[in-house]
């Protein structure tokens, strides 16, 4: 494991952004474990998520400690993703204990690193501010507040909309973009959509829904005085009406959604190669995408 220390000892400092460690050896162990920097009484230590089944347990350790912690660790599991201002990492570690580095220079997409203890999670949608189609959806209450058992669908409206912003200033900027088709399954991620464009990149422009679609995204498109037009279902109607509105993005039940400015129909390999690029814009994986 000595290998695996020089790299510990290399990137456990202020600018690691965060490590992940996870593909357990033992199915009970925690799925996985995540480490970041924290400031503690001026000192620097690092704060460990464990993560096992649905509790998270949280422990804080000086760097040698940590060092130490991480290398017991690297005997029952067999993955380590490192994200630092230096640089990336993935570490694998096989079951006799060989260890493959595979570095990747250059870390400056990752931003600022958070040193706070206690750091606020931070959402796109505010979830202390009111939301039409999340009280629609009864996500949140009349008054605003998210109610306890639907937090997870709020996480997941959130998660989808961070793929959304990451993805946006690596478009082009000469032409009309489209995301189509993200073969989500559930409208209400057509209005979460369309609730972001108009709110925090303010686009403007009609949406469109096939006649099967939930009204809720008239109820969105009002709210920002737009109209909504509805279409026979097939989503050949869906294009041709956002083609004649200049829509800003158009969907139906099934899951098929376009943004205003690519094909106007479902294109699935655009769709894929759309998911590569937001791997790339963010810098994660998928599976670190939608842990």
């Amino acid at each position: 494991m000595e290998r695996l220390q020089e790299v510990l000892e290399k990137y456990l400092n202020e600018n690691l952004k965060k490590m992940i460690i996870s593909n357990p050896r033992d199915r009970k162990k925690a799925a996985k474990i995540s480490l970041r920097p924290v400031l503690l009484k001026e000192a620097l230590a690092f704060q460990a998520c464990e993560y096992l089944g649905n509790k998270v347990y949280h422990k804080n350790f000086p760097k040698e400690t940590a060092i130490h912690t991480v290398l017991g660790w690297a005997e029952e599991y067999r993955q380590l993703d490192i994200f630092s201002q230096l640089g990336q990492a993935t570490v694998l570690i096989s079951k006799k204990g060989k260890v493959t580095v595979k570095e990747k220079a250059g870390g400056g997409c990752m931003g600022e690193v958070d040193l706070s203890h206690n750091r606020k999670k931070k959402y796109i949608l505010d979830p202390g501010e009111k939301v039409g189609f999340l009280i629609d959806l009864g996500v949140q209450s009349q008054e605003g507040k998210i109610i306890h058992a639907k937090y997870d669908k709020f996480r997941q409206i959130n998660r989808f909309l961070e793929f959304i912003e990451d993805v946006l200033p690596q478009l082009p900027k000469d032409r009309e973009v489209t995301i189509v088709d993200f073969g989500c399954g559930k409208s209400y991620l057509s209005f979460a959509m369309y609730h972001y464009l108009k709110k925090y990149k303010g686009w403007q422009g009609p949406a469109v829904r096939n006649i099967c679609t939930t009204h809720v995204l008239d109820r969105v498109a009002e709210s920002f005085g737009e109209k909504c037009y509805e279409v026979p279902v097939g989503f050949k109607y869906i294009s041709a009406k956002m083609n004649e509105m200049d829509a800003v993005i158009g969907g139906e039940s099934s899951g098929g959604l376009t943004v205003r400015g690519h094909i106007k129909g479902k294109d699935g390999i655009y769709a894929a190669m759309l998911l590569v690029e937001m791997i790339a814009a963010s810098g994660r994986k998928l599976s670190q995408l939608v842990a």
